[in-house]
């Protein structure tokens, strides 16, 4: 099976989590650990379902055995053994060792009616390929497998769930009789008839499923409700003329080592081309400080990579160091409003995946981490009102992007994990989803997908919470197939800033107006040009 369809799978999954239906999501966590055995997510939300202290065990170790630098596995796992030890020792019964052995391949499956049951997603996991692997003995308890395979929490008895399945039927049928006879009582009397509320839809929170118990509770932080779709940010009579704006970018001029950091009016006049930082090595991913004085980038001048500030009027070179990470990767940096924070995406110490960090620049060498798991967190965005960051992360499915939110001041408390625990999910789009920009006033995000083709990358706008998201440059909107990245919104949200390998299939910088039309090339440099930012209207 592809990864996408696995991805669908754990969505469906995680969904049912959410929802409160076990049972669903262990059914279908069992189907993606028949095709992937080594799916290391899978065996970790698996764990947040089992209804034994043994059955979590087993899901536990079989992370470690996938993927023994899993922290959240190591410790859940401990925790796990040391309620067994205390549940034994306030039984007065000697605690009994537990003995890390490799589990068992998984049961076959049982009939489509036992296993699945006949709801609405049944024929969507039908179609999916079902592996060719020899059957295995059905067997209630998680046993030992002398071929080496994974063992498998036992799955639920059938005639238990039928059981259940009744008494659910019964209450439900109690209910609506209950609610018929009010309506008919109310109506005898002249009153209006009960309403039933339209179910409002929900979208995924990721928590640590080590964390999850009987209920799952939401984060509490929510994104501000919108009342219009698209509004117009900041209308007047007579829009100003590109001239009136200026970019920043990275570029890489003819004759040049590396690429360097330049400022451009936004209409492309070359006499209007200035320089801001230059060195031999590659300096990137510029972003303009909010009153406009100051621009901090990406550079390789000290061997490594590292954050550097130079004033955005040009009469600074020489750059600033920021930090000293001594981080192999570093990426898109991304202002506070107040001008006093940077968050960014790095790669420090040994760690093989991208974490989120802030800086304050009282203190920039101090490293505030954000994210701290198993995936790849990067591109983060601060919104206007300084309360939340958008980002882009693989922590569902390794390769595959999806945007998600948490809120700024996290971290405040000091407690680990805490800013795990409050990440929310914004998309859930076929292939990817990623390089978030936010509108001025808060209440879009602009981003780029290629959801309607694998490759051919597209700007798209969506409301802050996620929802109605459309596309904003497509091939029928003259892009001929083209990758589109990076897109950001101008000061006063009349224009989006991005770049894209449109002309010669070399990277330069354009601007669209916010709705994707009057497209208007801005660079034309032959080592090509990216990561545009906007300068604050002077």
């Amino acid at each position: 099976m592809a990864n996408i369809e696995i991805q669908s799978l754990l969505r469906t999954g995680i969904e049912a989590v959410r929802a409160g239906n076990k049972a669903k999501a262990r059914r279908i966590f069992e189907r993606v650990l028949e095709i992937d055995d080594s799916n290391e997510m899978a065996w970790m939300w698996m764990a947040s379902v089992v209804q034994t202290p043994d059955e979590r065990r087993v899901c536990l170790e079989n992370v470690l055995d996938i993927n023994p630098n899993n922290e959240r596995a190591v410790k859940a796992l401990a925790r796990l053994k040391a309620g067994l030890a205390s549940s034994a020792r306030s039984e007065s019964k000697p605690a009994s060792r537990i003995t890390r052995v490799k589990p068992k391949s998984p049961p076959p499956r049982a009939s489509a009616a036992e296993s699945w049951g006949a709801s609405d997603w049944d024929s969507r996991l039908e179609e999916v390929a079902r592996p060719s692997r020899p059957a295995a003995p059905d067997r209630r308890e998680a046993s030992l497998d002398d071929s080496g395979g994974r063992r498998r929490p036992a799955r639920l008895p059938i005639l238990a769930l039928g059981a259940l399945g009744v008494l659910v039927v019964i209450v439900v049928a109690g209910l609506l009789l209950a609610q018929v006879g009010s309506g008919e009582s109310g109506g005898a009397q002249g009153g209006p008839l009960p309403t039933v509320p339209t179910p409002v839809p929900t979208r995924v929170v990721l928590v640590d499923p080590d964390d999850v118990r009987e209920t799952l509770v939401p984060p509490t932080w929510t994104p501000r409700p919108t009342e219009t779709l698209y509004p117009s940010l900041t209308p007047s009579e007579t829009p100003p003329p590109l001239s009136y704006y200026n970019l920043v970018f990275s570029g890489r001029q003819s004759g040049r080592p590396g690429s360097d950091i330049y400022r451009i009016r936004a209409d492309g006049a070359e006499d209007e081309l200035f320089p801001l930082a230059r060195d031999d090595a590659d300096e990137i991913d510029p972003a303009v400080a909010p009153d406009g004085a100051d621009v901090v980038f990406i550079s390789m001048r000290s061997g490594a990579p590292e954050l550097y500030l130079t004033r955005a009027d040009g009469r600074q070179i020489d750059a600033t160091q920021l930090t000293d990470a001594g981080a192999t990767e570093m990426g898109t940096p991304s202002w506070a409003p107040d001008g006093q924070s940077i968050v960014f995406s790095a790669v420090i110490g040994d760690e093989p995946d991208s974490e989120l960090y802030i800086i304050s620049l009282n203190a920039p060498r101090d490293l505030i981490p954000i994210t701290n798991n198993q995936a790849n967190d990067r591109e983060p965005a601060w919104s206007p009102d300084g309360k939340t960051i958008v980002f882009a992360s693989d922590r569902l499915v390794r390769g595959y992007w999806q945007l998600f939110m948490v809120p700024a001041d996290c971290f405040e408390t000091d407690q680990f994990g805490q800013c795990e625990e409050k990440v929310v999910q914004l998309t859930n789009s076929q292939y990817s989803s990623m390089s978030p920009a936010w509108s001025p006033d808060g209440r879009q995000i602009v981003f780029v997908s290629n959801r309607k083709s694998v490759d051919d990358e597209d700007v798209y706008v969506m409301r802050a919470d996620g929802t109605d998201a459309r596309p904003l440059t497509l091939e029928q909107y003259g892009d001929n197939g083209a990758n589109d990245r990076r897109p950001v919104w101008s000061p006063d949200g009349r224009w989006i800033a991005f770049a894209s390998d449109r002309e010669a299939r070399r990277s330069q910088v354009f601007i669209m107006a916010s709705d994707g039309s009057q497209v208007v090339q801005v660079t034309s440099f032959l080592g090509g040009a990216a990561s545009p930012s906007w300068l604050p209207e002077q």
